[in-house]
């Protein structure tokens, strides 16, 4: 019973932090997250971040508004997909009745499928993205990258426990 409510948790606790991907801001498009990692604290994150920090031409400014709207209505369909496969995963779960591993399978395979499709559209998108900027540009937001990284361990430093 204990190992069946700590896979519970564990299933629960997943299917929450995805959802939150979707409350991340995106380069150019509102709200929600053109890319994300887990816990939404990947590429999604710093994308905007780097763009702003690579002082983007206007005419750079164009070419990335443009690649990101020609991409809005499959992001959006890929998240719908994924949300929908998130609700169908809470329903299954948290229906009356007994449940094992076994039977989230279908949700599960459907979560996966619309997360590794939304990651490659994502990736394909910062690719695209990335051949816009001038080897300079480059250049400074890998610093920006690496400078961020740090700070994002001198945070994680200061509020996990040291293990001993």
């Amino acid at each position: 019973m204990k190992k069946r409510m700590l896979i519970l948790a564990a299933v629960a606790t997943t299917t929450l932090g995805l959802a939150t991907v979707h409350a991340r801001p995106r380069f150019g498009m509102g709200s929600g997250s053109m890319m994300m990692g887990p816990g939404g604290d990947g590429p999604a994150m710093m994308l905007p971040l780097l763009l702003r920090s690579a002082k983007l031409t206007d005419e750079q400014e164009a070419q990335v508004q443009k690649i990101m709207a020609d991409r809005r209505a499959q992001t959006r369909a890929l998240v719908r997909e994924m949300r929908a496969g998130q609700a169908a995963l809470l329903d299954k779960l948290f229906a009356a009745g007994d449940l094992k591993v076994g039977d989230l399978k279908p949700e599960l395979d459907r979560l996966t499928r619309a997360r590794e499709q939304l990651m490659d559209h994502a990736v394909t998108t910062a690719l695209d993205i990335r051949k816009v900027l001038t080897p300079e540009q480059l250049a400074r937001t890998a610093k920006i990258k690496d400078r961020m990284r740090a700070l994002h361990d001198q945070m994680r430093d200061l509020v996990e426990p040291e293990e001993q």
